[in-house]
């Protein structure tokens, strides 16, 4: 598996599902090093806690749902594969006695974060930086240094770990205040922006453009004191999210911003069609006002069923664009193969593609002329049998019948390259391909 997606499953992994505990005076103690008064958010990792086993299960059972046969065998090559090496990443690192991984985001660093491992009392602390370097090295990290400075272990680039990191007392109360609005859960994710933070927050969030209706971002940025979301599981997922604003009626402000956000994705025809349920999901999504704060609970049946209603046709939509992706590979590599044929027998093109023509140029991998997306076993047209490579260069040589995909085609064209279109554009293109048919007296061909 390659390095960047081994990373963007170990970040996945420990933001989003991670085991958590933490309290107080440990940020206090083991963090106040580490933690400036640019710090705006952090998240703990308690690994002591972490069933890995059970989170790469719940992932393999979702993928194996909503992925369809093919995606699945790739995902769970890819998770068995990370289960391996980190399993292994994760005992070493209990034994050399780490316990907990937190991450730090600091505007010093935007969008960089930094890494910190506590050293426990009695930890060989020499054996768990060997184990933390190992894990950096094995993840290909580069451009990182570990830091080793009582009573942590620092990870993050040069300027970030040498710098010398001050916090007021009052910055540490708000973002203790913050963990302690989900001490009580395995997952801990703060986000606590500073005063001058929530004013450049407020600049800028007015320049994204999300197509969200009538938000006034000046209502999140202007209210917003801290937001603490907790998680519970693998195997049984729920998740508690605390919003603190700074006075009762900021938090009656958030609250109908959030209300004005799901109204304006609830009038979206495409959203009901992605979620069938999608008002009653919202609902079981709106926080209750408590004075100054917002909650929301969700237990682990609705987010079991939350989950899934988000996720299955995003999946489904991955599934359907890989499918397309592996068939233009296909086409480009069928392309290929005719120029390479083309090569051998005086510039012509074959009269057929069957693998018995063009295969050795190709490998001999039968593969490659079925279209992933349909169990056809003629899934190609070809429309090259009269052609040379001398020839316009936008003449079609190979397309998907139409079904393969939905909404278009993949088509490749006489210089060799392939591409989408539209079934509208399809018909264009091939009305101009028989025009050119017809100038040089070659056989019109019909679509099919």
């Amino acid at each position: 598996m390659q390095p960047k997606r081994q990373l963007s499953l170990f970040i996945c992994l420990c933001v989003c599902l991670p085991g958590l505990t933490v309290h107080a005076y440990e940020l206090d103690k083991a963090l106040s090093p580490c933690i400036d008064n640019q710090t705006f958010a952090l998240v703990h990792l308690d690994v002591t806690r972490l069933d890995l086993d059970a989170l790469i299960d719940k992932a393999l059972g979702m993928v194996s749902e909503h992925m369809g046969e093919d995606s699945a065998k790739l995902a769970h090559a890819d998770l068995d594969d990370f289960r391996s090496q980190a399993s292994a990443q994760l005992r070493d690192l209990l034994q050399a006695g780490g316990k907990d991984v937190l991450l730090l985001f600091s505007m010093y660093d935007f969008p960089y974060f930094s890494v910190v491992i506590p050293i426990p009392p009695g930890a060989d602390k020499g054996r768990l930086n060997q184990e933390v370097q190992k894990i950096v090295k094995a993840f290909k990290l580069g451009g990182l240094t570990t830091q080793v400075s009582e009573p942590v272990i620092r990870v993050g680039r040069k300027q970030t770990v040498t710098r010398p990191q001050s916090a007021s007392p009052e910055r540490l109360k708000i973002l203790n205040e913050a963990l302690k609005g989900c001490a009580d859960t395995l997952a801990q994710l703060v986000f606590c922006p500073s005063p001058d933070q929530r004013r450049v927050l407020m600049e800028m969030l007015p320049q994204i453009p999300l197509d969200l209706g009538p938000v006034q971002w000046t209502t999140l940025s202007q209210n917003l004191d801290w937001a603490a979301l907790g998680l519970n599981g693998p195997p049984a997922l729920s998740m508690d999210l605390t919003i603190q604003s700074v006075s009762a009626e900021g938090a009656g402000s958030i609250l109908t911003s959030i209300k004005d956000i799901y109204a304006d994705i609830g009038k979206k025809a495409e959203a009901h069609e992605e979620i069938p349920d999608l008002d009653a999901s919202l609902r079981r999504l709106t926080p209750k006002q408590e004075g100054r704060h917002l909650r929301l609970q969700v237990d682990a049946q609705t987010l079991d069923s939350l989950i899934k209603d988000a996720l299955a046709p995003s999946l489904a939509r991955a599934r359907d664009q890989a499918r397309r992706v592996a068939c233009m590979n296909n086409l480009r590599q069928i392309g290929l193969g005719l120029f390479m044929y083309a090569d051998d027998h005086d510039d012509k093109l074959p009269s057929d593609l069957k693998v018995s023509t063009i295969g050795k140029y190709l490998g001999s991998n039968p593969r490659i002329f079925k279209c992933p997306a349909t169990r056809s076993e003629t899934p190609y047209v070809y429309r090259g049998a009269t052609l040379t490579v001398g020839d316009t260069p936008w003449m079609i040589t190979v397309y998907d019948k139409k079904g393969n995909h939905q909404d278009g085609r993949n088509v490749a064209f006489l210089d060799g390259h392939a591409q989408w279109v539209t079934e509208e554009r399809f018909r264009k293109l091939v009305e101009k391909d028989n025009e050119y048919r017809r100038a040089k007296q070659l056989p019109v061909l019909p679509i099919e």
